[in-house]
């Protein structure tokens, strides 16, 4: 049986350190990254635009996780911590910037 082929369709870039997770919101609009950079950033699928950076963690990154609406995204952290951020706000600002 063949293996369909996949093709590459583009990169999103910005981190400083490696990527540990990658998760697209619930709608298909948008996607966040965790890394061990600290941060957590949100990308526009359909182009890799960023959207935004999101700080706090004091320690790497590990995970990303959209609630069911897509109105929230939570970060896991090598900080022992859990944070949950408002996407659907960071997100609208990233609208009305143009991002």
């Amino acid at each position: 049986m063949a293996v369909p082929a996949f093709r590459w369709m583009r990169s999103c870039a910005g981190h400083s350190g490696p990527v540990a997770a990658v998760e697209f919101a619930p709608d298909g609009a948008a996607l966040a990254s965790a890394s061990a950079d600290c941060s957590v950033r949100l990308w526009r699928a359909d182009d890799g635009a960023p959207l935004a950076a999101l700080a706090g963690h004091r320690q790497g990154v590990s995970d990303v996780a959209w609630s069911g609406d897509g109105a929230l995204l939570a970060s896991a952290s090598d900080d022992e911590t859990v944070r949950v951020w408002d996407a659907e706000r960071v997100r609208a600002a990233a609208r009305r910037s143009g991002s």
